[in-house]
């Protein structure tokens, strides 16, 4: 029996809530947001989201 490392991506979604003047504001403080790890001020949203298989790799370190 082989054993081989598998990747798994938990995609969470989360939902930003603030007030802006325009798209454009609203966007750029969202990427503020994201640079400056403030996740505390994001909700998950519990209806969106996945999880899915990424990359496989043998005992070797080898991608199959």
């Amino acid at each position: 029996m082989a054993t081989y490392t598998v990747t798994i991506h938990d995609h969470i979604i989360y939902d930003y809530e603030i007030e802006a003047d325009s798209r454009q504001e609203a966007e750029a403080r969202a990427e503020e947001s994201i640079m400056n790890e403030e996740s505390h001020l994001w909700r998950q949203d519990m209806e969106a989201g996945w999880t899915e298989i990424g990359e496989i790799y043998n005992d070797m370190d080898e991608e199959v």
